[in-house]
């Protein structure tokens, strides 16, 4: 393909107010993905993007009379944005503008420049003017922007599902941290619309830069790894990327880049939704489709993202952030999140509102594939247990020292096998005549049950 003529054959599609600026840097802006696809080292980024950015600022001048033709009146600031990339606050300002500037780009050219854009399942579920919404945004967000005009007006909760999308289906966006709407009175139109998107960024273009190849060089070696080192299959691919994830990561919601992949690739240290970008970054590395979700518990402000992940054609919910390192957490993992069904998580945390309105969220109904029920130690409702245990503990007496683990489908076996395990187990001692102790460590949510058996 010849970028440059296909840069100009975009600048012709463009109006004066917006294309001038944005048109003046395609060319950039389509080698800078290019290269950032197909891991391209020959390209110097900063010189790159000083180019595409000194060419825009050129162009900027003489746009920035017709920007003033088109918005008048004050602009007010509600609020500021929250760390989690939703709306924090919303500008409003009148404007006389008759029609919206046209967008150089459609639809279709999100699959040339927004990377792995065949893995992420929400940007495939938008219809064609929300693509294109999403992609002016990401465009502008990648050439450190201040704002964006969109090509077709939203409503609040629209402009939500972008910042959404921003927030948590492009792990590379590194630097973006929210953003404010901004509020137009459309004087000839029939109602009030958002059109317009302020964006907060946490890194500075270089910074961002660095930290990108970072990642994306870790994300492929952990890639490269899982298939040289597995079987080659989507399930033993992506218990690899966990594996070695919670291997590395600990649990730390106040370090720096805690909220976003960075933290959880490189420098080991994140919270939730940069430990579930950071595993979407690899999962898409691998090929794998990734995506995240994010659900709020009753009563907890803070809320929670996890993943659902792609594996033979089915989803399945998976939580990296449960087994990450972290205080009171064992040297090995519970797995009790791990490739599960879709109410096991969502039950715990609702989806949010904005996702179950505007996406149709995959999800299995079953347990069968997740890590326990594949051990063959998950118990559905009303299933005994007692004889799995007992011949667990039989193998273990062989083999020393050892740790059996089990998961119930319903709380309230969960609670009967907490509260009678010890009656088992002395049981079990009086019929082998041999003394065991025992360390049971638990998670009550997820009704997992690990213990840790020494023989004496």
């Amino acid at each position: 393909m010849n970028l440059s003529n296909e840069g100009k054959q975009k600048r012709d599609t463009g109006s004066r107010m917006h294309g001038m600026r944005r048109i003046a840097r395609t060319a950039g802006v389509l080698l800078l993905v290019t290269c950032m696809l197909t891991g391209c080292t020959a390209v110097d980024y900063s010189a790159l993007a000083n180019s595409i950015r000194t060419a825009g600022e050129a162009a900027e001048d003489e746009t920035e009379q017709a920007q003033d033709v088109i918005r008048t009146g004050e602009v007010e600031l509600a609020g500021e944005a929250d760390n989690g990339g939703t709306a924090g606050g919303i500008r409003k300002a009148e404007t006389d503008l008759t029609e919206i500037p046209a967008f150089g780009y459609s639809a279709e050219d999100l699959r040339e420049l927004i990377p792995h854009y065949e893995l992420r399942y929400f940007l495939h579920d938008l219809d064609d003017e929300m693509k294109e919404n999403f992609l002016a945004l990401y465009l502008a967000v990648s050439e450190y922007d201040d704002s964006c005009i969109l090509p077709h007006s939203l409503d609040e909760e629209g402009m939500e599902v972008m910042q959404y999308l921003l927030s948590f289906e492009c792990p590379e966006l590194l630097h973006y941290q929210g953003s404010t709407m901004e509020l137009w009175d459309m004087k000839h139109g029939s109602s009030t619309a958002y059109q317009e998107m302020h964006f907060n960024y946490a890194l500075s273009r270089e910074d961002s830069q660095a930290q990108y190849k970072q990642c994306r060089s870790e994300a492929e070696a952990i890639a490269a790894t899982a298939e040289k080192e597995t079987d080659g299959s989507d399930l033993a691919r992506e218990k690899y990327a966990y594996d070695y994830l919670t291997s590395r990561i600990y649990y730390n919601i106040q370090a720096p880049n805690s909220g976003n992949a960075f933290g959880a690739l490189v420098s080991n240290q994140a919270k939730c939704d940069g430990i579930s970008l950071g595993m979407k970054w690899v999962c898409e590395e691998m090929g794998i489709p990734c995506m995240i979700l994010a659900g709020q518990e009753n009563g907890d402000p803070i809320g929670h993202a996890w993943n659902i992940i792609g594996i033979d054609g089915e989803f399945y919910d998976v939580d990296v952030t449960l087994d990450v390192q972290g205080e009171g957490k064992p040297v090995y993992n519970l797995y009790p999140a791990f490739n599960v069904s879709r109410t096991w998580i969502r039950d715990n945390f609702p989806v949010k509102e904005v996702y179950r309105n505007h996406f149709v969220i995959p999800g299995s109904v079953s347990m069968d594939r997740s890590y326990h029920a594949c051990a063959g130690e998950f118990f559905k409702t009303g299933e005994s247990c007692w004889q799995h245990y007992s011949d667990a503990l039989d193998a273990a007496m062989e083999d020393g020292d050892h740790t059996i683990m089990l998961q119930f489908e319903s709380y309230g076996d969960f609670a009967g096998f907490v509260s009678t395990v010890s009656d088992m187990h002395q049981d079990w001692v009086n019929s082998r005549r041999t003394n065991i102790s025992s360390n049971m460590l638990r998670n009550e949510k997820y009704r997992t049950v690990s213990m840790e058996i020494t023989f004496n």
